[in-house]
């Protein structure tokens, strides 16, 4: 059971929400190369997670001292003979020596977008 108290006007409480988000602020770079770019999104005491954008044919290497968790966003990813789509993930092994790359695909020309965006977890150093 739920109380309030008998002075309380939902309506009231309710029209006077402001239920617009803050405009987005800017990601910082945390380190950028011919064609990709990653985009530092947090950074916790345990772990921190980047994005990482790629344009194709450019190749971006993952931290080799630590593990990581690399998930698709948008757009495959190579890494060696292994391909990554949106909404899968990779366990990395510590000294994965794969470059990532971005691989074209038939979903990206339709849209106008090329490229691959992913997501990087990794231990915090």
């Amino acid at each position: 059971k739920v109380l309030t108290q008998g002075h309380w006007d939902t309506e009231r409480a309710v029209s006077r929400m402001v239920l617009r988000p803050p405009p987005p602020r800017p990601l910082a770079v945390a380190g950028q190369g011919h064609g990709w770019r990653a985009e530092q999104l947090t950074s916790f005491d345990d772990f921190e997670a980047l994005r990482i954008h790629l344009e194709p044919g450019a190749a971006y290497r993952p931290p080799q001292h630590c593990y990581g968790l690399m998930m698709g966003i948008r757009g495959r990813l190579r890494a060696g003979d292994w391909q990554l789509a949106a909404e899968q993930a990779w366990l990395l092994p510590r000294g994965c020596r794969h470059a990532l790359q971005a691989l074209p695909s038939a979903e990206a020309e339709a849209e106008a977008e090329s490229g691959a965006i992913g997501l990087l977890a990794v231990p915090a150093t």
